[in-house]
């Protein structure tokens, strides 16, 4: 059990903030589906967490990983006011499964609102260490006006990794369409700017993997709303010379089916492109399950035909098998364009260009069938004759 230790404290802090049951349920059931009995020693904690009056029940072990975080969070290690080389602390904005984010001010060379994130020191292990310093080196690569950026980074004396990013003073993906009463249109054309800023990161060979409208913060600028993509928490760098054998992390109802298998080697940009999916269905159709259940949701007014082609572009961006789906972020952004723009997209055209064996079995029946034809008139005629 001591060994599994880090890997409880992080899904049971991940699931902790999921309030639907039945959500909460799954997510542990999808982190922990390559260890049963972890997931069952999560699922016990959560439970407590539930009901006090259960929490005398649990093994000393398994207390021990419930207090931690409360007993030496990084909440109660750091509080507003401290500085932290050139940045004081004003605020916390949130916490996840390793990492715990400050609203801060930059004091020098120029004053300005930052967000500062830094590991929880009840996290702190050489493997989180390194996961910590390894986000912040992704930022640092990433170069797009849709991802935000990173600006300083560095080491407390306990050995806690940091990062300084900037602060998007916006509101995620979902509540800004809702409060600002986006119609379709603009709301696509948010997802199109997602889809390039996660083209970008694959571009550089890293797979967000927490794709999710909480991630996708949006921004005024100039009078116009734009997105910015955070939260690199859990990527998968395609370009590392040594890959994880497994990953954990990730949100169910928007991760891909092999993610959620937990195997790295069947990830690519396609695994992104499931998640985009299913952020374009809880946009437009107003639940990230819409259109792969039948339970009714509440969508926006679009007409027929309009709507069957926008479910005809989420199915194809969540099929189960990653080869049916468009194969880049770009593929789904030019769809979405085709589709803003009037035009045929490729979603409704899937059956002809990726199945020619059905294709060409139709063609064969429908040939057999006019040849029949063409025999029964002809003999009809020489009847008549």
């Amino acid at each position: 059990m001591n060994n599994t230790m880090p890997q409880l404290r992080a899904v049971y802090l991940q699931a902790i903030d999921i309030v639907e049951p039945e959500q909460r349920c799954r997510f542990v059931d999808t982190c922990c589906s390559h260890d049963p009995e972890l997931g069952r020693h999560v699922k016990q904690l959560l439970e407590c967490g539930d009901e006090d009056a259960g929490f005398m029940t649990v093994s000393a072990v398994l207390q021990t990983a419930l207090l931690m975080p409360a007993e030496q969070s990084a909440a109660e290690t750091l509080q507003p006011g401290t500085v932290i080389e050139r940045c004081q602390l004003l605020r916390k904005l949130g916490s996840g499964g390793m990492g715990t984010v400050f609203l801060a001010k930059q004091l020098l060379p120029v004053k300005r609102l930052v967000a500062l994130k830094v590991l929880r020191s009840d996290m702190l292990t050489t493997g989180t260490a390194a996961q910590i310093a390894a986000e912040s080196q992704t930022l640092a690569d990433l170069k797009h006006p849709g991802i935000v950026s990173l600006l300083d980074a560095g080491c407390l004396p306990d050995g806690r990794p940091w990062f300084v990013m900037d602060y998007i003073a916006g509101l995620s993906l979902t509540v800004y369409c809702r409060e600002q009463q986006l119609t379709p249109e603009e709301r696509l054309k948010l997802i199109i700017e997602l889809c390039n800023a996660v083209g970008h990161a694959h571009s550089r060979g890293i797979i967000h993997l927490d794709l999710k409208p909480s991630n996708v913060l949006v921004e005024q600028v100039d009078g116009r709303p734009v997105c910015r993509l955070i939260d690199f928490g859990i990527r998968l760098d395609l370009h590392a010379p040594c890959q994880p054998s497994a990953l954990i992390g990730g949100t169910p109802d928007y991760m891909s089916p092999e993610q959620a298998s937990g195997c790295s080697d069947q990830i690519d940009a396609r695994s992104d492109v499931f998640s985009l999916g299913r952020i374009l269905a809880e946009v437009v159709f107003g639940s990230p399950l819409a259109v792969a259940s039948t339970t009714h949701t509440e969508s926006l007014p679009l007409p027929g035909p309009r709507c069957r082609e926008l479910r005809a572009i989420v199915r194809r961006a969540t099929a189960e098998p990653a080869g049916d789906r468009y194969a880049s972020a770009a593929e789904l952004r030019d769809d979405l364009q085709r589709f803003l723009n009037r035009q045929p997209i490729i979603a409704t055209f899937r059956s002809a260009m990726e199945t020619p064996f059905r294709c060409q079995h139709f063609a064969k029946r429908t040939a057999a069938a006019t040849k029949q034809l063409v025999t029964l008139t002809d003999m009809r005629k020489s009847a008549e004759s």
